[in-house]
């Protein structure tokens, strides 16, 4: 179920292309303070969330890597949601937490730099 954000009004953000959010073992939660304005969207290799907290102006982007091989698809997907949510064009901060997440192929770096680049 959709919900809005407190700070903006607006709707959060749908996981990309319908896909509805999987609840999976090990699932990210918020710091004390914080609530999810977006996700955690599950993409197998990472979970991606927007966090926000009440008198803080900066949201945060999350992004929680897994032990879990990614695939092309899953890649451009975790993408397309970091995107939906920087077209917000609110400030953010980002936080990656890559340390389980296997070794990407050369393919999948230069996928991630370019779309770090547009």
């Amino acid at each position: 179920a959709k919900h809005e954000s407190p700070r903006s009004g607006r709707p959060a953000a749908a996981s990309p292309r319908g896909k509805e959010r999987k609840a999976a073992q090990g699932e990210p939660s918020c710091d004390e303070g914080f609530s999810f304005a977006y996700g955690p969207a599950n993409f197998g290799f990472c979970y991606v969330s927007l966090e926000e907290r009440e008198g803080l102006n900066l949201q945060r982007i999350r992004v929680d890597g897994r032990k879990v091989g990614f695939s092309d698809e899953s890649l451009r997907d975790a993408l397309a949601a970091m995107e939906e949510i920087m077209e917000r064009r609110v400030p953010v901060t980002v936080t990656y937490d890559v340390r389980n997440v296997p070794t990407p192929s050369m393919k999948h770096v230069r996928e991630g730099l370019k779309w770090a680049g547009e």
